[in-house]
């Protein structure tokens, strides 16, 4: 019992990690001049509910492992009293965080952006305090514990399994190909070199030469064209200098000297030592693999396997997959459909050539500057 109690405060301090982590994601991607506290709210909890309903799948599996004797491979004594005991607190975990995640698809997210958005169109957030939203208990007391408050719940999340499923094939597969090669091949640069923007600045400053040299040593005024190119060039060369300046603060900061600690491959014999700790894993990997898998020759199998406990997630997708065949079938070619995209992804990022980001991307980026410093224009 004691280690039912360890797994449920490990997944709490966990869903704490997680939180920390939702909160830190939200805040650096979310735009910092245009967000609204509810809208940042809802996104931060909508996100640390489905990844901690990810991190119960451990738990699932360590306390339903946990009635079995590691020795013997045998059910403890005490098992058969508490194995029902520990499945039923599971179920009751699994369907109170997929039900809160169907609420929030269905209810919460989209009331957080029609929210949003009309709070940005400048009508008032606030309520009448006279509207409640009716609530009977008793009816949804009577739908949890009934068969058919249990069997809508397994569709609700069947249907936001298939909609994951599809992220999974479109985002996920590619994904898993694509970071390990652009790992291999490196990320590219992230913006112009600092050898590019000396090179942008010189070209600059000499447009500005040949713009002031029009009107040196004679009384013309400057026309309307010149004056507004020789504005735009200035103001140029100073997001230039700028960059610049960033550039090589970022190469001679003590930050940079203090990330030299995380970079080990750069120094001798740290990346020999990490090389042979790389193949002693690998060589460990297979070990392991034989051990528990056993050593089979074509169809006969050395290794049998035992009779065990189903964990309650395997429970609940195979009680989807009989009552309603239609989502096995969709799980089924779903799995061959990720393989496929895992392969294409593969492939794409193996003859894919390292991409850079080029000048007319920092152009781009450079009239958005221009527009940030000069807002009355």
């Amino acid at each position: 019992m004691a280690a039912l109690a360890g797994a449920w405060i490990a997944f709490i301090i966990i869903i704490g990690i997680l939180l920390v982590f939702s909160i830190l994601f939200t805040k650096y991607y979310q735009d910092r001049r245009d967000s609204e506290p509810l809208a940042t709210f809802v996104t931060i909890c909508s996100l640390t509910l489905c990844l901690s309903a990810i991190a119960l799948f451990p738990v699932d599996i360590f306390l339903v492992s946990s009635t079995v004797n590691l020795n013997t491979g045998l059910k403890h004594d005490w098992a058969k009293d508490q194995v029902q005991n520990i499945l039923n607190q599971i179920n009751a975990v699994y369907y109170g965080m997929y039900g809160l995640i169907a609420i929030f698809c269905s209810f919460v997210i989209p009331f957080a952006y029609f929210y949003f958005e009309e709070y940005e169109e400048g009508e008032s957030n606030q309520q009448p305090k006279d509207k409640k939203i009716p609530v009977d208990l008793d009816f949804f007391k009577k739908f949890l514990t009934g068969s058919l408050g249990e069997n809508s719940i397994s569709f609700i999340i069947a249907i936001l399994m298939v909609i994951g499923m599809i992220i999974f094939i479109v985002y996920t597969a590619p994904g898993l190909s694509l970071l390990p090669i652009r790992m291999i091949k490196g990320a590219g640069q992230s913006g112009p070199s600092d050898s590019e923007i000396e090179s942008h600045l010189r070209l600059n400053r000499e447009k500005q030469r040949v713009i002031n040299s029009k009107y040196q040593g004679s009384n013309q005024t400057m026309n309307r064209k010149d004056t507004e190119q020789l504005e735009h060039l200035i103001t140029e060369e100073k997001i230039l200098m700028r960059r610049l300046r960033a550039y090589e603060a970022s190469k001679t900061g003590i930050l940079n000297k203090i990330l030299m600690i995380f970079r080990p491959f750069e120094y001798f014999p740290l990346d020999y030592i990490f090389m042979v700790l790389l193949i002693l894993y690998f060589f460990i990997s297979t070990i392991v693999g034989v051990v528990f898998i056993g050593i089979r020759f074509l169809w006969i199998t050395l290794y049998k396997v035992h009779i065990c406990t189903p964990t309650a997630i395997s429970t609940f997708i195979q009680r989807i997959t009989v009552n309603t065949p239609f989502f096995g079938v969709v799980f089924y070619y779903s799995q061959w459909a990720f393989l496929i995209v895992l392969a294409l992804g593969f492939v794409y990022s193996t003859i894919r050539p390292q991409s850079y980001i080029s000048l007319d991307d920092f152009d781009d980026e450079l009239e958005e500057s221009e527009r940030l410093l000069n807002p009355s224009s």
